[in-house]
């Protein structure tokens, strides 16, 4: 029994020290919103903040907080404010939610890569939970990577009140994917 209990120890300890050696990979925020003026058709204002995760950066609302999860396989984040949560996946097992409602899928072009996109209301698909109302998810491959094959980022915003849903939107044109040396 106490060999057991060593063993128990010993992986838990070695968990932890994989862990730890591995890296604070949370994408950073910057400190202060945006200055300069958008551009025409810019949908982001000057109180908006870029967030970089190193494979893409995307701006968003300054009042969204990083809520520093861990991935396992892959880069995700997740974002939460007053009227909306952000959450993002990106790597080799992103999954398409597009594919579950293709009546919805909408074909969008994301820094140059074309992708799908779509804004439904998950209010009555017990598969969404009761988190919010509405879902807004974007879904890009981008092709090369490495030797194991192509990368994605799923991103999707979950939000109460329909007019949030121009938000979203705004997001999600607001990527930037990050140039591979």
């Amino acid at each position: 029994m106490r060999l057991r209990h060593m063993r128990t120890a010993l992986f838990t300890l070695a968990a932890l020290l994989t862990l730890a050696a591995c890296g604070d990979d949370s994408p950073e925020v910057a400190d202060e919103p945006t200055t300069a003026p958008p551009s025409p058709g810019d949908c982001a204002g000057d109180d908006w903040v870029t967030v970089d995760t190193g494979k893409f950066s995307f701006r968003t609302p300054a009042d969204l907080v990083d809520q520093e999860v861990q991935g396992i396989d892959s880069l995700v984040g997740q974002f939460v404010g007053d009227t909306m949560t952000l959450g993002f996946d990106f790597g080799r097992f992103s999954g398409n939610t597009a594919d579950q409602f293709p009546d919805a899928r909408e074909e969008v072009t994301i820094d140059g890569l074309t992708g799908d996109l779509i804004q439904i209301d998950v209010s009555a698909d017990p598969n969404y939970g009761s988190e919010s109302d509405w879902m807004l998810s974007l879904y890009v491959a981008q092709p090369g990577g490495d030797d194991f094959g192509t990368s994605a980022l799923a991103l999707w915003v979950r939000y109460d009140d329909p007019a949030v849903g121009d938000v979203a939107r705004c997001i999600t044109e607001k990527i930037d994917f990050a140039d591979e040396a």
